[in-house]
């Protein structure tokens, strides 16, 4: 499962943001995205619910989006807003 992180305000990546992949409200792994604020979780189960939650110093909030892996593999964009 891959995506990017995303200014809202600004269309462009949030590089060095934290990302952690939840299942069932447990966080299962954490990645800082890259500088084109891309990110990875490999062993992604098909047909599993999980939720991203992305965090970045500059915003003064977590940003989360909540997806069901259909086959293979799945890409989630992560809209963040709200600067600090």
């Amino acid at each position: 499962m891959s995506g990017r992180v995303l200014s809202v305000m600004t269309g462009k990546p949030v590089a060095g943001t934290v990302v952690t992949l939840k299942q069932g409200g447990n966080a299962i792994a954490s990645i800082t995205a890259g500088t084109d604020g891309s990110y990875s979780f490999t062993g992604i189960e098909a047909g599993g619910s999980y939720t991203v939650a992305a965090s970045a110093s500059i915003y003064a909030t977590t940003a989360t989006a909540t997806f069901t892996v259909a086959g293979h593999e799945s890409g989630v964009n992560v809209l963040h807003r709200g600067l600090r």
